[in-house]
């Protein structure tokens, strides 16, 4: 939980402030990725069930990359241009109709609740879209296209964990919630 707070505080500074360009690189490739992962940790720690934890990382992986191959195989009309001139309303369906497809299935699944893992999947879903618009949205005020191309096929490793951005604070805020449910 300390870990979580001090990446939040660290984050939250590099968002808003400017730093030196021999700092920048602390910003960028060290608490930038490192949050999602430690509020992942944090969640692991709260959910009664640990395959609701399992679950949110598999809806997020799933709502991505449908997102993105519905986007490249239908995508005509731009969600949000200014922040991610890529981005589709149809790539956002199709993630969101393979996410719906499949917490339907993973629910009996699993048997797990159906409201249970509605709710995982809607949180996990919203921010996932609100992370990668994020992400956009700081690459386009840093006047980057897209982070380093170390993975070729989303633009590079972060661009591939910037839908955790959000998703994985609010899936910890989540598990908590769900662990003090009667």
């Amino acid at each position: 939980m300390v870990v979580t707070a001090v990446l939040a505080i660290g984050i939250a500074a590099g968002a808003t402030i400017s730093l030196r360009p021999s700092l920048q690189w602390i910003w960028r490739f060290l608490l930038f990725p490192a949050l999602p992962f430690a509020a992942f940790t944090f969640a692991a720690k709260w959910f009664e069930v640990p395959i609701a934890f399992v679950l949110a990382l598999l809806i997020v992986e799933i709502f991505d990359s449908f997102a993105l191959l519905g986007g490249r195989l239908f995508g005509k009309r731009l969600l949000a241009p200014k922040l991610s001139p890529r981005k589709t309303w149809e790539g956002l369906l199709t993630g969101l109709a393979a996410v719906f497809l499949v917490s339907g299935g993973l629910a009996s699944a699993l048997d797990l609740s159906m409201a249970t893992v509605a709710a995982i999947s809607a949180v996990a879903t919203a921010g996932a879209v609100v992370g990668d618009l994020t992400a956009s949205a700081a690459k386009r005020r840093a006047g980057v296209k897209d982070y380093p191309a170390l993975l070729a096929i989303q633009g590079g490793l972060l661009d591939i964990y910037d839908a955790w951005i959000v998703a994985a604070p609010l899936a910890a805020v989540l598990a908590v919630l769900l662990s003090s449910a009667p």
